[in-house]
């Protein structure tokens, strides 16, 4: 599974965290700033799964036509992130394209 990793989410946690999967970072491909809809397309094709902590995306972009899934954390605070760790695994494992999931209360 491929995996992009949102700049809004701490990188050394997921990168830790998803050691296993294929992953990369907004920042590592230098597409920072990028705005929502310009950065969906960009994932389109090249990546299974996007991980965000950007609440208002599902809002603002039709997510319909994706061939990607996405996966909205309901924080990007390390503390509650680590307390959540087995839940986003858990939800990585059953995530199916063109799907949005949030993790979280």
């Amino acid at each position: 599974m491929r995996i992009l990793i949102d700049e809004n989410l701490p990188i050394s946690f997921f990168t830790e965290l998803l050691a296993g999967f294929d992953t990369k970072t907004i920042k590592e491909l230098g597409w920072g700033g990028i705005k929502n809809g310009e950065l969906l397309s960009r994932i389109e094709g090249k990546f299974d799964l996007f991980v965000t902590a950007d609440k208002n995306i599902q809002f603002q972009q039709n997510l319909e036509e994706r061939s990607f899934a996405i996966v909205e954390i309901y924080t990007n605070r390390l503390p509650l992130l680590r307390k959540i760790e087995d839940s986003i695994l858990a939800e990585l494992g059953n995530v199916s394209e063109n799907q949005y999931v949030k993790i979280g209360p």
